[in-house]
């Protein structure tokens, strides 16, 4: 079970009975999105140049870093691909409680997004024009990236819920794998700065930067192929 809760900078995000934890920060969930996700790994400066952009997400959560993202997809007429893990999916009742469609400059998105998960059997779908969406409804340490997602990857949000009560998609394994999909110059970026998940980076060959934190929190995480 999960609740609604308003958060600092006025969008709505849920609290997770399950993980004892909310799916984004209390402080502000665009303002997390934006600052942990959409501007250190460059996705915004590469839409707002008009190239085409492949995102790998771990956690689609509630959509929003998806709707965000397709939001400026639709603003800079660019293509986007978001790929997302998921195996515990909200259902479009829940979305719609969010009121996620007064966030965006096309408001008309998040009601892609919420048919989009109301046929669930539909895994790929579009977000506008600009958008697809393909949901991967996989336990993300089950599988082989590479093989389920492709490569490619400009950015990889790395967003599932906390190491310490989410530890499998946390994993040496799993970070590897993700080090892999990436493009040269790809960067994952994460709002996590624990030291297990800097080590797990590093080992996989990824130059790791600590960053300031998004309000509420004082570092995160980012991560660059070179």
């Amino acid at each position: 079970m999960s609740r609604v809760i308003r958060t600092e900078d006025g969008s709505n995000t849920l609290f997770s009975e399950r993980y004892r934890q909310s799916f984004h920060s209390t402080n502000g969930a665009v303002t997390e999105v934006n600052h942990v996700f959409i501007e250190p790994t460059g996705v915004r400066e590469r839409l707002e140049q008009c190239k085409p952009t492949q995102i790998l997400e771990i956690g689609f959560g509630l959509g929003l870093n998806a709707l965000l993202c397709a939001d400026l997809a639709q603003q800079h007429k660019t293509a986007l691909r978001f790929q997302s893990f998921e195996h515990d999916l909200v259902s479009s009742d829940v979305f719609e409680q969010l009121n996620y469609a007064q966030l965006l400059s096309f408001p008309e998105l998040a009601g892609d997004m919420s048919r989009g998960l109301c046929e669930l059997h539909q895994s790929v779908f579009r977000v506008g024009e600009y958008t697809e969406i393909v949901l991967l409804q996989f336990d993300v340490s089950t599988v082989d990236i590479n093989y389920v997602c492709g490569d490619g990857f400009h950015a990889v949000f790395m967003d599932a819920f906390s190491p310490d009560t989410n530890a499998e998609c946390w994993s040496q394994s799993v970070i590897d794998q993700l080090a892999g999909v990436l493009s040269e110059k790809g960067v994952l970026s994460t709002y996590s700065a624990k030291g297990d998940v800097r080590r797990a980076l590093l080992h996989a060959g990824l130059h790791v930067e600590k960053l300031e934190g998004p309000p509420g929190k004082r570092e995160m995480l980012r991560a660059i192929r070179v």
